[in-house]
């Protein structure tokens, strides 16, 4: 490695010594056409080394980017780091190399270089005025604060992105990822068309981005599709941005998950469907989908949880069901999703004290602030259920004012929903009229 580069020096310094020797040696007509002659050969093996010097860059980057897509962090690094101490000089090299620990840190975090976002940081900085990758720099700067929760940092490195390229879809991809992480949904929505728009007018966009717009313009939808109604209306559009970054894109971590929300939204129609209405067939493509999830990355953990939430759904293999939770709950601890998953499976097979005892944890990591991986409103929805599933336990158990006190718990978090439950589930008939819908 270090006598490649020492070779390329060498070169450059018999280059400017061969220029200076003839300047000394000639003069008059001939000696200027020499020189220009000798100008002329210098420039073209100039050009000549930096042409074959960016070949050599770009074949080092794509063929990292191999190893990235399929998931192999790992390999990707050590290729992008060979590469950069071969061409220190360069910054396309940097940038892949940050880029790649940035990835690793997003969708591998468990197998993660334990410094891979710092790392990636020390590549980036400092970003220089008026230079190339300038926007693309800011952007991944903005990506290392985002992983770590610093949102404000974020958004002032992704804001500087876009005055120096007010093109950089990436830019506002991650702008509104943020944003959606504070229910700020619809304006996040308008952000991740306005990618989409510059990537399907750009025929040389990344293919990766693109994927990854669509799966925010879905994921947006489904979110802003709260109620039956509206879900019944999107179904198909959702399902129908998936396909496409499906078919967009090899990439492991992006088709995991896509299928990972095609899951849900699957999971979602049955449950929002009427008792008389729902097909059985839903929950089988959600366990499918969950399934090719784990396939595509076996660390999305959210894989695990929506097997296993299917399969609960199906009301079949418990055992199963709690198997794939269990590996989620290894994979991050303090998730109050898994512990209600698991509550509902002791719910199924009447361990109530059990099924309690979970849904009390549950709530507990939710009100303690443990629990950072839901938005605003999807931790209201999570604890709306689990005060409703609370409820069954206690009408279960003949304590109809506990049932009551719990559902009317559930309305301070999701009135809609409990509403809803109220209305329409026969479960909640011996309690109907003791709830205060107001």
């Amino acid at each position: 490695m270090e006598t490649e580069h020492s070779n390329m020096q060498k070169k450059h310094t018999f280059f400017a010594a061969a220029y200076r020797r003839l300047m000394e040696y000639t003069d008059g007509t001939v000696g200027k056409i020499f020189s220009l002659a000798l100008i002329l050969i210098i420039v073209l093996f100039a050009l000549s080394f930096l042409v074959k010097e960016s070949y050599a860059t770009l074949r080092i980057e794509t063929k990292a980017r191999t190893f990235q897509d399929d998931g192999n962090y790992k390999e990707a690094e050590r290729i992008l780091a060979r590469g950069v101490a071969l061409y220190p000089d360069s910054v396309s090299m940097q940038v892949a190399l940050a880029r790649a620990y940035l990835e690793e840190a997003q969708y591998a975090p468990n197998k993660a270089e334990p410094r891979a976002i710092e790392k990636a940081r020390i590549l980036l900085l400092p970003v220089e005025d008026g230079e190339r990758h300038e926007s693309e720099r800011y952007t991944l700067l903005g990506v290392s604060h985002r992983l770590k929760g610093q949102n404000k940092k974020a958004l002032s490195y992704l804001e500087k992105a876009v005055i120096v390229d007010t093109e950089n879809a990436e830019a506002f991809l991650n702008t509104g990822m943020i944003l959606a992480a504070y229910d700020e949904t619809k304006t996040a929505q308008a952000l991740f068309e306005k990618a989409e728009g510059i990537l399907t007018d750009n025929p040389r966009a990344d293919k990766n981005t693109l994927a990854s717009a669509h799966i925010e313009i879905a994921r947006t939808i489904f979110l802003l599709a709260n109620t039956s109604k509206k879900f019944e209306d999107e179904n198909e559009n959702m399902r129908a941005y998936l396909e496409k970054a499906l078919g967009e894109t090899e990439n492991r971590a992006l088709l995991s998950r896509a299928h990972y929300l095609l899951s849900t939204i699957y999971w979602r129609a049955y449950e929002f469907g009427a008792d008389d209405s729902r097909d059985p067939g839903d929950l089988t493509r959600s366990f499918d989908h969950a399934k090719k999830t784990i396939e595509t990355n076996q660390d999305n953990r959210l894989g695990y949880v929506a097997a296993g939430r299917a399969l609960i759904a199906q009301r079949r293999d418990l055992d199963e069901a709690d198997r794939y939770l269990l590996v989620a709950r290894n994979m991050s601890p303090n998730e109050a999703i898994i512990l209600f998953h698991r509550g509902e499976i002791a719910f199924q097979t009447k361990r109530y004290d059990k099924a309690l005892e979970r849904f009390k944890a549950a709530v507990g990591l939710l009100e303690d602030g443990k629990d950072r991986s839901l938005s605003r409103n999807d931790r209201a929805s999570l604890l709306a259920e689990i005060f409703y599933r609370a409820s069954l336990i206690h009408i279960a158990n003949g304590k109809q004012d506990r049932a009551v006190a719990s559902l009317r718990e559930g309305l301070r978090y999701d009135p809609a929903r409990i509403k809803r439950y109220i209305e329409s589930k026969k479960e909640l008939e011996s309690v109907r009229t003791y709830v205060s819908a107001e």
